[in-house]
């Protein structure tokens, strides 16, 4: 630990060499942009603000972008540049431009300034929109808060805010104390600015802008330091003002929403709180996480661990259901078949999301987990089939409803089905990949447990269905690590597979020495005297004892 602090230190001073102080620089929202400027990509968004991770590529952050959580927190630097189009811009940092990938979600670095990292940019307040065709889609540069990571999508996550670096001497805009965004509550909001000596002229009324012209002539209101209420629907328009010379313009807007419960785990919102709540978003927004009680209504659907069900104000409710979208269960484990039923009353802890397709809307929660059931936060520990050993491995399914508590300190057997590879916690690749496969109960099933095939290791050599397609559909027999992959219970660091009664072993085959003929060695390459079950190297030989 105290090393990794040590390495964080120099890293960031390191950055301070090569930028200057970063966290001396002054920012001001950008509501416009010019060829020129130095931004800061980030989101305004107090639900998310200190999540951000930057730019990634799958789970690898990109290049030499560098995340810093500074104030404001976000990706630092992007020097804007003319785009490779009329009317466009291109974002260079020390990695390169950034760039989507073609027909992918994900950002990237590249040395090209090209279509690919060509942005439209617009602006509605301080809500930057950038937009990109890669060719085939029109995708927009959104954060999001799930992954977290910043990506390019179709439609929905959060809205992003480019920063702007101020010339040298500017006017340092005004801060609120709490950021605009969706609040259930009164708020008390302070204004200040670090520009010593200025004034803070503000207006609250919607769309009437702070003027300054002299101490005569002006449009708003001095702030004279008492905090602002806001228990109401409220834009709060600011400038600093000092000898004459004005800030730009920064706003906060305050979506209050009067619900009965707070979205609190003492304070849970009713299933009508939670639809005023998804009601006020725009279509495929996203709420703050929070925590909404119903009772559970119809059939109860398991996938990978997760469920998906709808809940209601009652256990008989068949109008205003909301969604409960690949929930995990109690205590943020794998959802087990039985784990609720129909009329239990639960509270789920999961953002809330304004789901829209084909013009029809769907209330969910998304992803999250199952806080309570009937008032009980704790689950059951599951019986296990297995035990890990040799003779006795754990099942496939063993390892989907496994607790965390529950995992070996030590390597441990796994049995199951090769169903394909896998994408995510519970999804399988639609083109299968070398990196892993996916293994079930029986080859029918489509919950699975996500295995690592580390690179140019004999597993992924005989194990990956890329290269060994009918590997599909056989049960294989696997020692190693159970421990998280993919963001749930998976197997890495293999140590041996079986598969067509065939011992696979990262183990090198010891050589035989004559002068040591018929010495028995176990899988650390130890000499023993006598042999247990398991697998041992006889003259250059595996064996396995049974």
């Amino acid at each position: 630990m105290l090393m990794n602090k040590i390495l964080r230190f120099s890293f960031v001073a390191l950055l301070a060499m090569v930028y200057g102080n970063v966290y001396a620089d002054s920012w001001e929202k950008a509501s416009s942009i010019a060829v020129g400027d130095v931004v800061l990509l980030t989101v305004d968004n107090s639900s998310v603000t200190n999540e951000l991770t930057g730019i990634k590529s799958g789970s690898t952050p990109i290049g030499d972008i560098v995340n810093y959580t500074g104030e404001p927190a976000g990706v630092y630097p992007l020097t804007v540049e003319a785009g490779s189009a009329d009317g466009t811009f291109a974002f260079k940092g020390e990695g390169g431009y950034l760039c989507v990938v073609k027909g992918k979600n994900a950002l990237n670095n590249s040395e090209t300034k090209d279509a690919l990292s060509s942005w439209i940019v617009t602006f509605d307040g301080s809500v930057a929109t950038l937009k990109i065709n890669d060719g085939a889609d029109d995708r927009y540069l959104k954060y999001n808060s799930s992954s977290p990571r910043f990506a390019c999508y179709k439609s929905g996550q959060t809205d992003i805010t480019l920063w702007k670096k101020l010339a040298a001497g500017a006017i340092i805009p005004p801060k609120f104390s709490v950021a605009g965004g969706m609040y259930f509550e009164t708020q008390t909001v302070a204004l200040s600015c670090d520009t010593e000596g200025a004034k803070i002229l503000y207006t609250i009324p919607s769309g009437q802008d702070p003027e300054y012209i002299d101490d005569e002539n002006y449009t708003g209101v001095f702030y004279n330091g008492t905090p602002l209420t806001i228990s109401r629907n409220t834009t709060i328009k600011a400038i600093a003002v000092k000898d004459g010379k004005t800030s730009s313009i920064v706003a906060a807007t305050y979506t209050i929403i009067p619900t009965e419960g707070k979205g609190t785990d003492e304070s849970p919102f009713s299933v009508a709180d939670a639809l005023a709540v998804i009601n006020t978003l725009a279509d495929g927004g996203i709420s703050p996480i929070v925590y909404t009680q119903g009772y559970v209504v119809g059939d109860i659907t398991i996938s990978n661990g997760q469920a998906q069900f709808k809940i209601g104000a009652t256990a008989d409710a068949t109008e205003s259901l909301i969604t409960v979208y690949k929930a995990k269960g109690l205590e943020n484990e794998a959802y087990v078949e039985g784990d609720a039923k129909a009329g239990d009353l639960v509270v789920i802890n999961a953002a809330l999301q304004k789901y829209v397709k084909d013009d029809a809307v769907t209330p969910e929660t998304q992803y999250g987990y199952i806080y309570s059931i009937n008032g009980e936060t704790s689950k059951t520990t599951p019986t296990l089939v297995g035990d890990g050993s040799e003779n006795n491995p754990f099942t496939a399914n063993d390892l989907i409803v496994m607790k965390k508590s529950q995992r070996p300190t030590e390597a441990a057997w796994v049995k199951g089905y090769i169903i394909g590879s896998a994408s995510s916690a519970t999804q399988l690749k639609e083109e299968d990949v070398a990196s892993n496969i996916a293994i079930a109960e029986n080859a029918e099933s489509t919950s699975f447990v996500p295995v690592e095939l580390k690179g140019n290791s004999i597993f992924r050599e005989k194990l990956n269905v890329v290269d060994n397609p009918a590997n599909k559909g056989k049960e294989v027999k696997l020692y190693g690590i159970i421990t998280d992959y993919f963001s749930t219970t998976g197997l890495k660091d293999l140590e041996i597979a079986v598969l067509d009664n065939e011992t696979i072993s990262n183990i090198n085959e010891l050589k035989a020495n004559t002068k040591y003929e018929g010495a028995i060695y176990n899988l650390a390459g130890q000499r023993v005297q006598t042999m247990d079950r398991g697998l041992y190297i006889i003259n250059g030989k595996k064996v396995i004892m049974k």
